[in-house]
């Protein structure tokens, strides 16, 4: 694992939010983390641990800054196998009833894989981003404590571990458990496997420890018929699993023929009604390939039927007309006998006739003429209605003038003639040739309207 970039806020003295960029450290060569007690030189480790595997070195629990009550961390860092990954592990941590008295909780957790610029989550759960960081780097967090960033005061214990803690510590570090642990393990389990083998041929050794050179020549003997009965026996088993293939391979084609003979007769059985459908079809066919004459047929039927019907209404018109032929025929006999004896009597009724006809006409003419006349009548006598009052007027004027033409001519002769009188006489005058325009104007008025 190589450190990459560490970014760590409200985790003991660091308040605010810290960025340490280990690529530009490292591009010297080595560095060192040097200041006075106090100043933060252990949280800087304390904060890969807790990005990794959310845990401290040290036996503590509250490492949150006094001033907050949250902390966060997020560790850049590279793992080189076939291939360098970057990856980044992020994690946020807070009092759990928000009091400094409760304890610290991780609340949040997510490890990336970095590649290039696409980023895939490995995993997004506190508990999931300690295993699969333990996946990645090998280590345990109490083997990563032991090993990477040993607490200060604690570097003897590495030294004084027991053979077997360090060998299996060492083991995980360089990835040595399948020549180790796994080795040890399979070695156990053949040795166990062969020790029981071994006992098992001893109690099957004692079994012949009490036979003879007589006893063991008889066995290797039947040792021999039994082998050449057991090659004869194989041959005949052999020959029999021959036999017994082919008797199988046609039970199971006996087998698979059976739905289908099922079928067959089931087809057979409906072979009748399939050739009655097929019959039917070709009919059906043969029909539809002679609708069309059957339609012409059918049609020139109807005509035929409706000729007959025409041609019987036209033989019994012919024999109504015969007979009116006959009847008017005698009619014209007779009237021609009786033109001769009333011919002149009917050429003076038609004379008449003539006359009345001419006379008829003359009169409807004079009732349209009338008729018009009336309609004109009607028209002037709507149009003359203003004139009537025009009219009644003129007459109120006359009377007057009349009245005044009477007193004028008796204070004339009274006394002689002043030259206001003369006035009023002409003036009298000139309403007297008016009252005359007038009588001209109104007298055919008169006519029209009575009083």
């Amino acid at each position: 694992m190589r450190p990459l970039q560490l970014k760590l806020k409200g985790i003991n003295s660091y308040r605010e939010e810290q960025v340490i960029d280990f690529e530009t450290l490292t591009s010297q060569g080595l560095f060192g983390i040097f200041g006075p007690t106090g100043s933060g030189k252990s949280t800087i480790l304390d904060a890969m641990t807790l990005a990794l595997y959310s845990k401290l070195p040290r036996d503590t629990k509250n490492f949150i800054n006094t001033n907050e009550t949250t902390a966060s961390v997020s560790f850049l860092f590279s793992i080189t196998t076939d291939r360098t990954r970057k990856y980044l592990a992020e994690r946020s941590f807070r009092y759990h009833n928000n009091t400094y008295t409760s304890t610290v909780r991780n609340t949040t957790g997510r490890l990336i894989v970095c590649d290039g610029e696409n980023e895939t989550v490995l995993a997004d759960k506190p508990t999931e981003v300690t295993a699969e960081c333990i996946r990645l780097l090998g280590l345990t967090s109490e083997d990563f404590m032991r090993t990477v960033v040993l607490p200060q005061g604690q570097f003897s214990e590495f030294l004084h571990l027991k053979n077997k803690e360090r060998r299996i510590m060492l083991q995980r570090i360089f990835h040595l458990e399948k020549y180790g642990i796994e080795l040890t393990s399979k070695i156990g389990r053949a040795k166990q496997k062969q020790e029981l083998l071994l006992s098992k041929l001893d109690g099957e050794k004692k079994n012949f420890e009490e036979i003879s050179s007589v006893q063991l020549s008889k066995l290797q003997k039947q040792e021999k018929s039994d082998t050449k009965q057991h090659s004869r026996l194989s041959k005949k088993l052999a020959k029999l699993e021959k036999s017994f293939q082919k008797t199988e391979e046609l039970y199971n084609t006996q087998q698979e023929l059976l739905p289908l003979k099922k079928a067959q007769k089931e087809k057979e059985l409906l072979l009748p009604s399939i050739k009655e459908k097929e019959n039917n079809l070709n009919i059906t066919k043969k029909a539809n390939q002679l609708r069309p004459f059957s339609i012409q047929v059918s049609n020139a039927q109807s005509a035929y039927d409706q000729a007959c019907e025409k041609l019987e209404t036209v033989q019994k018109e012919t024999a109504c007309l015969q007979s009116h032929f006959e009847k008017t025929e005698k009619e014209y006999h007779a009237a021609a006998s009786a033109q001769k004896e009333e011919l002149p009597l009917l050429q003076a009724r038609e004379q008449v006739l003539h006359t009345a006809q001419s006379a008829a006409d003359t009169i409807h003419t004079w009732e349209q003429t009338k008729g018009n006349a009336q309609k004109e009548l009607q028209e002037i006598l709507a149009s003359l209605a203003p004139l009537k009052e025009t009219q009644e007027q003129h007459f109120k004027k006359e009377r007057q003038i009349h009245s005044e033409i009477v007193e004028s001519e008796k204070s004339i002769e009274a006394d002689r003639i002043s030259p206001e009188r003369k006035q009023l006489l002409e003036k009298g005058n000139v309403m007297e040739e008016t009252y005359r325009k007038n009588e001209r104007i109104t007298t055919p008025m008169r006519t029209l309207f009575p009083p």
